[in-house]
């Protein structure tokens, strides 16, 4: 019996999931970027596409905020380029040498002489963990797709839906414009129709071609 249910159910498979990186807005929980990655997606890599895509898009981020899985002096110095000031708590065996990251030191120290302050900005970051909670309240935690890129799509799906459902209450609670701001479309200029003139023969008289099909 336990030979035919190790074959039928495997109880030694590990249980595969999927992540999602997110970044979004503190004030209306709106989620500006995403990566999605399986299992083995480290957070850190994932944040310098998402500020870069923010930047193109053209989001100009005053802070940016992200727990210890994004601390690393590319990322310090990325936040800085682009003008924000970052807050990644650093790790007990962090030490403050910059190795050419002016931007890590200085937040070390931040870190380490006004700790107060430091947290008091980094408590923001809580309001992801509020994102991912409605989401799954509202939408499901569950995956319901047996595919890997079936599950990426259903996830994004998810994540639309829960975007479409903020924009919505910000309409009605604060009156936003959901219009996306894009360049006019040129004026509508009419073609100039094009006339050839008809043939005609030696004498300047009009040629009449036709044929007969019968």
């Amino acid at each position: 019996m336990s030979a035919y249910c190790t074959e039928k159910h495997d109880p030694t498979r590990k249980h595969k999931w999927i992540k999602a990186h997110v970044i979004i807005g503190v004030k209306t929980h709106i989620i500006l970027d995403v990566r999605i990655t399986d299992e083995h997606g480290a957070d850190c890599p994932q944040l310098i596409p998402m500020l870069e895509d923010l930047v193109r898009r053209g989001f100009r981020p005053r802070k940016v905020l992200g727990d210890k899985a994004y601390l690393s002096r590319e990322n310090y110095r990325v936040a800085r380029t682009i003008g924000a000031d970052a807050y990644f708590p650093f790790k007990p065996n962090s030490v403050g040498t910059s190795k050419g990251s002016c931007e890590w030191a200085r937040k070390y120290h931040q870190f380490q002489l006004k700790r107060e302050e430091f947290d008091h900005e980094y408590r923001q970051r809580s309001n992801v963990e509020a994102v991912f909670s409605a989401i799954k309240r509202k939408l499901g935690e569950p995956l319901f797709s047996k595919n890997v890129l079936s599950q990426f799509n259903e996830l994004l799906a998810k994540l639309l839906a829960y975007n479409i459902g903020i924009v919505i209450h910000e309409m009605h609670e604060h009156g936003i414009d959901p219009e996306v701001n894009c360049p006019p479309d040129p004026p509508y200029v009419p073609p100039v129709p094009v006339f050839e003139p008809a043939p005609c023969d030696s004498n300047g008289e009009v040629v009449i071609e036709f044929e007969v099909v019968s």
